[in-house]
């Protein structure tokens, strides 16, 4: 009953944890009442039970002292059996004994009963008699005078004060017991809770680690009462990636058929322009060029995007030499920086050192930040590309000049189709950084940009081992 009632109560904006604690909690206080009043109940009839038999005793002792003659009865009553019950329980007697419904001795005060026992089975109740409680034994005998049947009613009663006080003591050492009880029943709920909660927490745990592209199936292994949990868990997983695939792939389509058209109309638009005679005609013509540079350029972007979100899934990892990759990607990128009289400073710490990594996403983020360097660096200056390798840390750092200062924060700045003050008349999507940032991510990397407020900009990418 008390199970259904805990399960009937709404514990709202309780956690589980909060919840089984406070259910299991009200559990323990109901075990440890109901231990209490079972123990005091039990103590307190096995007190009753001991003195009743006391009583008893006592009444067959004062039948074993009655005497019979000719004529009358005499009674010689047992002061020994009254001395050791006194001397036990340090409590008092009272006694009447009526003959034939005479008082023959004891108190005389002492209330009479409606009904009496025997000997086997003597009739026991409490009643309070010179204001204190008291136990009394009461039974009818018969005993035979000249052949003539006599009724002797026999009383026995004794105080309470002992058996209140261990009682009492009783109680007080059972409140210590269920008070110690309780608290160790509290610390184990807690742990109980803990550990039965503890594939949750790991499960938690493990689903916070992930980066934000991991969508593999989830395959903890969890009680069977998570089971459904990561059955659902696992199937709005593919139906996910199935959704982000199905998107990737029509981006993917998308701009790759964009980009078909966009050649034409710019082979147009160029032929045109070379036709063309009169200035307004030329300056529309080249507005319509750089317009599909522009729109080419982020087909482009996209396309990358899509690639890389789609590699972050499947990572493709090999062993290659990051010296050797930088170098291949200096010398693809030497041509522009040479239109623009911008030489490279390379310092490598290291002339081959390897790495196990996907190479192409790899490249993909080290071109974007070499190409981003060269668009924004002013003419005739040094673009500065430095590589060591430390405490398991493979660093690369970036830096070059910038035409102004950035007043902006570093987490604008890695927003997609942002754009800065410095990108005016620069061809570009915006989705560079962005694109950089979640490829580093998701190869286990970290990005930092250590200097943009200045006129120089500089980018530190880091991979670890």
């Amino acid at each position: 009953m008390a199970i259904n009632l805990l399960q009937k109560i709404n514990f709202p904006n309780l956690s589980i944890k909060q919840r089984l604690v406070l259910q299991l909690g009200i559990v323990t206080i109901l075990i440890a009442f109901s231990l209490f009043f079972l123990i005091k109940n039990i103590t307190n009839q096995v007190m009753t039970t001991t003195q009743d038999r006391l009583l008893t005793a006592s009444l067959n002792s004062i039948i074993d002292k009655f005497y019979t003659s000719n004529k009358d009865i005499s009674l010689d009553l047992p002061y020994d059996t009254f001395s050791l019950l006194g001397a036990i329980s340090e409590d008092k007697l009272f006694y009447k004994i009526d003959y034939n419904d005479k008082f023959l001795t004891g108190y005389q005060k002492f209330p009479m009963v409606l009904k009496y026992g025997n000997l086997r089975k003597p009739i026991f109740y409490n009643l309070i008699f010179e204001n204190e409680k008291i136990r009394v034994a009461a039974i009818k005998h018969s005993i035979y005078v000249n052949g003539k049947k006599n009724l002797l009613f026999i009383q026995i009663g004794q105080t309470l004060n002992f058996q209140s006080s261990i009682s009492s003591q009783i109680t007080n050492n059972l409140l210590l017991i269920i008070l110690i009880f309780m608290v160790l029943s509290i610390i184990l709920v807690l742990l109980a809770t803990r550990i039965a909660l503890q594939p949750i927490t790991l499960l938690a745990n493990d689903l916070n680690k992930r980066k934000p592209n991991d969508l593999t199936l989830v395959k903890n292994n969890v009680p069977i009462e998570l089971a459904p949990l990561i059955l659902s868990l696992n199937s709005f997983v593919k139906k996910f990636r199935g959704v982000l695939r199905t998107t990737e792939t029509f981006v993917a389509e998308a701009a790759h058929h964009i980009r078909t058209p966009l050649a034409i109309v710019k082979s147009e638009s160029e032929i045109a322009f070379l036709k063309s005679k009169t200035k307004s005609n030329r300056a529309h013509l080249r507005n319509i060029i750089r317009s599909i540079d522009e729109t080419n350029r982020y087909t482009t972007q996209l396309l990358d995007n899509a690639m890389v979100l789609y590699r972050l899934e499947k990572l493709e990892k090999e062993n290659f030499s990051i010296t050797k990759s930088l170098v291949h990607l200096i010398n693809v990128f030497k041509p522009a920086a040479e239109l623009k009289d911008i030489n490279f400073s390379t310092t490598f710490n290291f002339k081959s050192k390897f790495i196990v990594t996907d190479k192409l996403l790899f490249e993909t983020a080290i071109r974007n930040l070499i190409d981003n360097s060269i668009k924004y660096a002013p003419i005739e200056t040094n673009i500065n590309l430095d590589y060591k390798f430390f405490n398991n840390v493979h660093e690369i750092k970036i830096n070059n000049q910038i035409n102004k200062k950035l007043n902006t924060s570093k987490s604008t700045l890695f927003k997609r189709f942002y754009r800065g003050q410095n990108s005016k008349n620069i061809v570009g999507s915006g989705l560079g950084l962005s694109l950089v940032n979640e490829i580093i991510l998701g190869l286990n990397g970290q990005f930092k940009i250590l200097k943009y407020k200045e006129k120089e900009f500089c980018i530190s990418v880091q991979f670890f081992c």
